[in-house]
């Protein structure tokens, strides 16, 4: 089963239409669950999401751009720095709550 794909093309040449038919047919084909459409630009995110939108219908999506509460749509559309910062909010989120689970532990008893 095809785990990750990796879309190399020159410009011009279709890589959204292509990358919004592969979802649609691993999509009909239940073998592709969530999508993240990645790119460097905020107008490359906006474009792409409008095209899958004519070329994929009956598909929740979101642009993290514009709307961060919308996670659990089938395709997520971002930008490479958008999903950075997520992921490092992501991260201290996760220290922080073990830091406190830590104050929490009285080493005495141990």
């Amino acid at each position: 089963m095809l785990r990750k794909c990796l879309l190399v093309m020159a410009t011009g040449t279709g890589k959204t239409r292509t990358a919004a038919s592969i979802v649609d047919v691993m999509t009909r084909s239940e073998l592709m669950g969530k999508v993240l459409f990645l790119a460097d630009r905020k107008e490359l995110v906006k474009q792409a999401k409008d095209a899958f939108y004519k070329y994929i219908e009956n598909t929740t999506m979101c642009n993290l751009l514009l709307n961060k509460d919308e996670r659990n749509a089938k395709i997520i559309f971002s930008t490479y720095q958008t999903m950075l910062h997520a992921i490092d909010i992501q991260q201290l989120n996760l220290i922080h709550i073990f830091q406190k689970r830590l104050l929490q532990i009285d080493f005495n008893s141990l």
